[in-house]
């Protein structure tokens, strides 16, 4: 089943969580690609780093704002997220707000391979359950395959059938 509200209905369409060992990659690259292959979603209405936080309160405060505001929260997983602190709080609170509300309304990237044994408590569990996941690749046939695949998962929010134990 699925979530009657549209990203409209929603203050952020998208919320893009990453360590912040890849803010050049993510703003330089993924993000150009972001407005070429998801017109539907303005740059206005994603947040993408510390310069979109909304001001006026603390970091984290900000933060728990656009997660529980976003129509989406995607997340960039790569060899550099496993040790970023900042980064796998991020994505406690977000898997946190998707047991509340019960919509899978998070999304994971894979930027490379990561072997299993390095991958974070979290990101298992989440895999483990089935939950949406892609694998960016460089290949340009795999990047259309990716971004018609991330473009219709982005445009819906099934319901969940159950919590994932955090």
């Amino acid at each position: 089943m699925e979530d009657a509200r549209e990203h409209q209905d929603y203050r952020y369409d998208l919320n893009i969580i990453f360590p912040d060992e890849d803010e050049g990659w993510v703003l330089e690259e993924f993000m150009l690609a972001v407005q070429e292959h998801l017109p539907d979603f303005p740059r206005n209405r994603i947040v993408c780093g510390d310069d979109d936080l909304p001001l006026g309160s603390t970091r984290f405060d900000a933060i728990d704002r656009v997660i529980e505001n976003s129509f989406k929260n995607l997340v960039i997983v790569s060899n550099a997220s496993v040790d970023d602190a900042n980064y796998l709080m991020m994505l406690q609170m977000a898997v946190a707000h998707m047991n509340d509300i019960q919509l899978e309304n998070v999304v994971m990237v894979f930027r490379e391979d990561i072997p299993d044994n390095q991958l974070p408590y979290l990101v298992r569990l989440f895999l483990s359950k089935n939950k949406p996941y892609f694998q960016w690749s460089e290949e340009r046939y795999q990047q259309m395959l990716f971004w018609e695949r991330l473009a219709k998962t982005l445009t819906r929010n099934k319901k969940m059938n159950g919590v994932l134990p955090l």
